[in-house]
């Protein structure tokens, strides 16, 4: 969290409203509609976006300019500063996203990442899309109701505020794989 932001990205968020940050997973190198889509849904609801993605040819060849792209940025820097965060599901992400406090719109694409939008909705702090329904008016509407509806913004702070004080897993497993070895007389 103490990771400085690079300057383009800091620039960016200083210049406007909190934006939604979109990322469809380290993972997916072929997410040109997910992008073109959450570009339009920006236009449409007004939003300000900031894309996350490594692979620059996924994106619409210009931007508009209240939509700027980074290759990578440190989430414990840049999801406190965003309103949304529109993501595939996946585990390490949504975790992220609940200890910044901040509303989700989760479009899971395959294994664990159903079950962990259900989970993230019935917290109260998310709504999902499945990829055959991710079009721009739909995330518009989604954006607009999870960043609009206070319930949702007390949900997510209160959660933040849980997560504030749990341990880092690290060193909680090497607690428990040290208190097993004593246990063993290792």
């Amino acid at each position: 969290a103490g990771t400085l932001l690079p300057p383009d990205v800091q620039r960016f968020l200083d210049a406007g409203a909190a934006p939604v940050a979109f990322t469809a997973g380290t993972a997916n190198a072929s997410s040109h509609a997910f992008f073109d889509a959450s570009v339009r849904a920006c236009q449409l609801s007004g939003h300000r976006g900031l894309l996350l993605t490594r692979h620059r040819e996924q994106l619409p060849d210009r931007l508009p300019d209240h939509v700027a792209h980074v290759g990578y940025v440190p989430f414990g820097a840049l999801l406190p500063r965003v309103s949304a965060l529109v993501h595939h599901g996946g585990i390490g992400t949504a975790h992220q996203a609940l200890r910044a406090g901040i509303a989700q719109l989760v479009r899971p694409m395959g294994f664990d990442q159903f079950d962990n939008a259900r989970r993230l909705a019935s917290l109260g702090v998310s709504l999902s899309l499945l990829p055959r329904r991710y079009r721009p008016d739909a995330v518009a509407s989604a954006l607009d109701r999870l960043t609009g509806d206070p319930s949702v913004r007390h949900r997510c702070v209160e959660l933040a505020s849980a997560l504030s004080t749990e341990r880092d897993g690290t060193s909680v497993a090497a607690d428990a794989v040290l208190g097993f070895a004593s246990r063993l007389g290792l």
